[in-house]
């Protein structure tokens, strides 16, 4: 049953203070049952800081009021970012990108308010810093090896990725073929450049490698010289030889006297 349906015929009693903190008693009695409500007022939430950042961007940036405010502090601890704030949010003031100068917006937030400056400057590039180099005959080479950074007015540098689409890169250098080659950066106004070298690495040929091998002498076995012992077998077969060739020509001798 709703309240409507038990509203004739329940008796509240016990008052809530909505003005005043503290915890309140309240006691429902409807026919036989009876039940008793506490009810809390607690102290109003309301902002207690507001975090609000000051900024300097380069002319022709773009730029929101929510690029300056980092949070409101409220009274029990929470912070609220720009999305919970946004629709209560006032924001005054304006930011001229395309004009140098220091701009200052104004950030109300119920009864806070606080002041954010925004500063606008033109940042133009100061110098443009490479390296030479000395590569390897056959080596891969690319335009990013010998850019560093580009240097602006402000002291900030820019990467090859900040500027790639912009930079323009003249001048080849042929990796099959040694020597000395020029390469130039131009970008937003300045140039600079840079000198590649392409060194033979002097790998030795097969034959310089065989010229400085050690040389290696092999034994050779000399020839037996006179008076010197020989194998026996050799001598034997020669007396052998002198006796037949003796003994043939005596019985041929012998058979001519007959």
């Amino acid at each position: 049953m709703s309240w409507e349906d038990v509203s004739k015929e329940t008796i509240v009693t016990g008052e809530v203070n909505t003005k005043k903190v503290g915890t309140y008693k309240v006691t429902y009695s409807y026919r036989s049952f009876e039940k008793v409500a506490t009810i809390t007022v607690a102290e109003d939430v309301i902002p207690k800081d507001m975090i609000i950042n000051n900024s300097t961007i380069v002319v022709g940036s773009k730029w929101e009021a929510k690029n300056n405010f980092d949070s409101v502090i409220m009274s029990d601890g929470t912070k609220y970012s720009w999305e919970d704030v946004s629709k209560e949010m006032i924001v005054t003031g304006e930011v001229n990108t395309n004009k140098v100068g220091v701009y200052e917006v104004t950030y109300d937030y119920r009864s806070f308010s606080k002041v954010a400056k925004v500063t606008v400057e033109d940042v133009k590039a100061k110098e443009i810093v490479t390296k030479d180099s000395t590569i390897s005959l056959g080596s891969k080479w690319s335009a990013t090896d010998n850019f560093v950074h580009i240097l602006l007015n402000n002291n900030n540098k820019l990467s090859w990725t900040d500027v790639e689409k912009e930079i323009v890169v003249t001048g080849e250098v042929d990796t099959n073929k040694a020597g000395v080659y020029k390469v130039t950066y131009d970008c937003r106004g300045l140039t600079k450049v840079a000198t590649i070298t392409v060194k033979d690495s002097g790998k030795p040929t097969q034959t310089q490698s065989n010229i400085n091998k050690p040389t290696v002498n092999k034994p050779v076995k000399p020839l037996p010289q006179t008076g010197e012992s020989t194998n026996p077998f050799i001598y034997i077969a020669g007396i052998l030889l002198i006796m037949g060739t003796f003994l043939a020509i005596s019985f041929k001798l012998k058979k001519e006297n007959y």
